[in-house]
């Protein structure tokens, strides 16, 4: 985070940034930013305590808190190895190329068996002499030539009554499973079932892979909360201090849901939700204007902003009390009595 007027070797306090001190962000790899050489004080009050305070923008002599930093560290290693690291945590994408590596094998193996799937073996008596010569060998590779001609034309095979022929052929049983096993293995090293990453339709009874999509996106939901929420709340609080001068204390951030209701859960939801109101509204816990909100923001019905404000002019009159009216019908004005005090 760049932000002007501040050094960036001392911790970030936002509390106290400057109105208009944001500049921008600016996104570094780790070949951009090194560990600054400070011995790497552990402090277990710190929320990272296994991080560095401080690092070095590579070839500069610029040193930058590890507050003013937002870091995205990937898939986590152990503490004992991240100093042998450089203090980095690996690529998300490590597993993965690692099987697709494995699986590329497999598959490369694969193809080449078809190229020996079926093998034509003859055996000549005195071959081997034949091959000592020069003339021998240009002798057997006519014969063959010529064999392997009447055979690919006439589908038949001329030999000499001494030849012994033969076919080997290659028993494919077991590849399939082999292959629907690495391709798993891929799967769970991306972290995405099957039936999304490779397209593949759900195995077994009355299965329909809905289990799995929903425990992909409970940890996606789980990934949002734990990693992108901390990050996104760093990001607003510079950004509202800088632009407005005071913190958003009243920010709410939602993340978008990943599992979309069909028509009949929508509308069995609906009916909760609507059924759920009734009742705050009949205790007076909310107003119809806390209801319509709701219905604005989830796309129920065509709310107007329009009507939004009548509601919530109509609840405001009803949360006030009713003044004690002094001013009598036949009189303009209420009239004043000088009364002495008991």
């Amino acid at each position: 985070m760049s932000l002007a007027g501040e050094d960036p070797e001392t911790p970030l306090e936002i509390k106290r940034i400057r109105k208009g001190a944001l500049q921008g962000f600016l996104v570094l790899d780790q070949h951009q930013l090194t560990v600054d050489k400070q011995p790497c004080l552990v402090d277990l009050n710190r929320p990272e305590y296994w991080r560095p305070e401080h690092y070095r923008v590579a070839d500069t002599q610029q040193i930058i808190h590890a507050s003013r930093l937002i870091f995205s560290d990937g898939a986590l290693v152990p503490v004992s190895d991240l100093k042998q690291q450089g203090f980095w945590h690996d690529s998300v994408l490590q597993a993965l190329y690692d099987e697709l590596q494995r699986g590329d094998t497999v598959a490369s193996g694969t193809a080449s068996m078809f190229f020996e799937m079926c093998v034509d073996i003859l055996k000549i008596e005195g071959l081997t002499n034949k091959l000592n010569s020069d003339e021998g060998t240009r002798e057997v590779q006519k014969r063959f030539e010529v064999t392997n001609t009447a055979k690919s034309f006439n589908r038949m095979m001329l030999l000499d009554s001494a030849d012994d022929y033969q076919q080997k052929t290659i028993n494919f049983g077991g590849v399939s499973e082999v292959a629907t096993m690495f391709l798993q293995r891929i799967s769970g090293a991306a972290d995405i079932p099957a039936t999304r990453l490779l397209g593949q339709s759900p195995t077994g009874m009355s299965a329909t892979g809905e289990s799995d999509i929903r425990n992909y996106y409970d940890a996606l939901k789980a990934k949002q909360e734990n990693i992108l929420r901390p990050q996104v709340e760093k990001i607003y609080d510079v950004m509202a201090m800088s632009e407005l001068g005071r913190p958003l204390k009243d920010l709410v951030i939602e993340f978008n849901p990943l599992w979309q209701l069909c028509e009949a859960e929508r509308a069995n939801a609906e009916k909760i939700r609507a059924e759920t109101d009734q009742i705050y509204l009949m205790q007076g816990v909310i107003h119809e204007a806390h209801s319509l909100k709701r219905l604005k923001a989830n796309d129920t019905y065509a709310i107007t902003d329009e009507d939004l404000d009548e509601a919530q002019a109509l609840a405001q009159e009803l949360d006030t009390p009713d003044e004690p009216n002094t001013t009598r019908p036949d009189q303009g004005t209420p009239q004043t009595h000088d009364k002495t005090p008991v």
